[in-house]
C-alpha cells in the first residue's frame, strides 16, 4: 500500500510539473491583451514551446515503458524519469538523430536553424519594444493619477498587473532563448570536435546572443521603472 501511494505521488508530481509548464506556455488570456501583446505572445511561441513539448513527451513515453516493465509503480517511476529526460534533451542530441549525407550538411542545417531564429527574434524584438513602451506609458499614467489623488493603491496595482504579466512573460522568454543559445553552442562545439568549420554557425550564434542581450537590457530598464513605483 505504501509503495502504491509513493507511486501515485511520483506520477502526480511529474504530471503537475508538466501542467505547470503548459500553463506557463499558454500564458494569460489573450482576450485581455492589447494587439501588440497578442502579437508578442504569438511571435515568442517558437522560443517557448520546445521545453514543454519535450517534458510532455518524456512523461508519456517514460510512463508507458515503466508500465510495461513494472506495472503501476513502474509507470510512476518511468514518468518521473521521462520528465527529467524530456527536460534535459537538447538540440545537439536531436540534430544528431537526423540523417545527413555529410557532417558539413548537418552543420549547414544547424546554421540555418540559428539564422531562422535570428530573423524571428528580430521581428519579436520590434513587437517587444512596442509592448515595453506601452508599459512605460501605463506606469506614468498610474503615477500621475495617484499623485493627483484620482487613484488608490489597490486600483493602481490592478492597472499595473498587465505590466507585471508582460515582465514575467518576457523574462521567461529570455531564459528560454539563453537555453537555446546554450544548445546551439553545444552543437557547434561537437561539430568542431569533428574538425568541421563552424564559423558561419558561430557568427549566427553571436548575432543571436547580441539580440537577446539587448532585449534583456531593455526589459531590465522597465523592471527598474516598475520597482520605482513601489506599488504591489
Amino acid at each position: 500500500m505504501l509503495n502504491n501511494r509513493r507511486a501515485i505521488r511520483r506520477t502526480a508530481l511529474a504530471l503537475a510539473v508538466v501542467m505547470t509548464l503548459s500553463a506557463c506556455a499558454a500564458g494569460q488570456n489573450t482576450a485581455t491583451m492589447t494587439p501588440a501583446e497578442q502579437r508578442l505572445h504569438q511571435q515568442a511561441q517558437d522560443f517557448n514551446q520546445t521545453l514543454t513539448e519535450g517534458a510532455v513527451a518524456g512523461v508519456v513515453i517514460g510512463a508507458l515503458l515503466g508500465a510495461a516493465l513494472g506495472g503501476r509503480r513502474g509507470a510512476a517511476i518511468g514518468a518521473g524519469a521521462g520528465l527529467a529526460t524530456g527536460l534535459a534533451a537538447g538540440y545537439a542530441v536531436a540534430k544528431q538523430k537526423e540523417s545527413f549525407a555529410t557532417e558539413e550538411a548537418r552543420l549547414d542545417s544547424m546554421a540555418a536553424d540559428v539564422k531562422a531564429d535570428n530573423a524571428k527574434l528580430q521581428q519579436m524584438t520590434v513587437t517587444a519594444r512596442d509592448v515595453l513602451a506601452q508599459d512605460r506609458d501605463r506606469i506614468d499614467q498610474v503615477q500621475r493619477e495617484m499623485a493627483a489623488g484620482r487613484m488608490n493603491a489597490a486600483e493602481a496595482k490592478r492597472r499595473l498587473a498587465s505590466v507585471d504579466n508582460n515582465v514575467q512573460f518576457l523574462t521567461k522568454t529570455v531564459e528560454n532563448l539563453k537555453k537555446k543559445i546554450g544548445d546551439y553552442k553545444e552543437a557547434a562545439m561537437e561539430q568542431r570536435q569533428k574538425h568541421v568549420n563552424t564559423s558561419a554557425m558561430e557568427t549566427e550564434i553571436r548575432q543571436l546572443e547580441g539580440q537577446v542581450s539587448n532585449l534583456e537590457m531593455e526589459l531590465a530598464q522597465l523592471v527598474t521603472r516598475r520597482q520605482i513605483t513601489r506599488i504591489g
